[in-house]
């Protein structure tokens, strides 16, 4: 996690969650999404915390970006497995739907390839960011993830939304994904400003984890020393 010193630095550090001083907080989560993934806010009194480095090392280190196109390989794996679901109730009497099917594996497919080839680049150069495919790969999955998701709603009705506890679950943890994922707009932690999460993840010092810093109030002492205090 982050926090900051006295001096208003913002730095990484680890957690022990046995520690005395954290109090969690569950009952603040009322969406349906994710609601198995165990949420919480955390606030934190006078906690332990062992110091790392600058909050920047958490993007720098070694494979920090290649983890970022993993997260777009499980939201096509997932979104593959709600298209499945219009595959499996298909009715060849009802062409819109069919039309839906067809729409689905043309943006999947896209999506497949894109995903390949990111591959291809990572085993090849391995030391590399390969920053710009890497964004390139989540816009265009998180694209065609809600646009399937979508497509399956208005070719299935509600039914399977209602009745389908597996694929209702994973709708609605996508919407929670996608929104976390590439808002719209956000307030961008290093130049209080208005960005997309490309801006986010980009500015030069690095990202706090809002989850887990939301509720807490950060103190360190300017001596920097190895173990603090949250």
């Amino acid at each position: 996690m982050t926090c900051q010193d006295a001096d208003g630095q913002t730095w990484l550090v680890a957690l022990d969650m046995a520690s005395p001083g954290i109090r969690l907080q569950a009952q603040n989560w009322h969406s349906a999404g994710m609601r198995h993934a165990a949420t919480y806010e955390i606030d934190f009194d006078h906690t332990p915390v062992w110091l790392i480095g600058p909050r920047s090392q958490y993007l720098q280190r070694p494979g920090f970006w290649h983890g970022g196109a993993g997260i777009a390989a499980c939201w096509y794996g997932a979104t593959t497995a709600v298209a499945n679901v219009l595959r499996s109730k298909l009715d060849t009497a009802q062409p819109h739907a069919s039309a839906h099917l067809g729409a689905m594996f043309i943006q999947l497919s896209a999506a497949r390839a894109m995903l390949h080839a990111l591959a291809a680049r990572m085993d090849a150069a391995p030391q590399d960011k390969h920053l710009e495919h890497i964004y390139a790969v989540r816009a265009q999955v998180r694209d065609v993830a809600t646009q399937v998701m979508e497509r399956s709603a208005r070719a299935l009705g509600p039914a399977p939304l209602c009745m389908h506890a597996e694929h209702a679950q994973r709708c609605a943890d996508w919407r929670i994904c996608a929104a976390d994922a590439c808002a719209a707009w956000r307030v961008c932690c290093n130049c209080s400003s208005h960005c997309c999460w490309v801006c986010k993840y980009v500015c030069a010092a690095g990202s706090s984890n809002s989850l887990t810093n939301r509720s807490a109030s950060h103190a360190m002492p300017k001596s920097r020393a190895r173990k603090l205090s949250v």
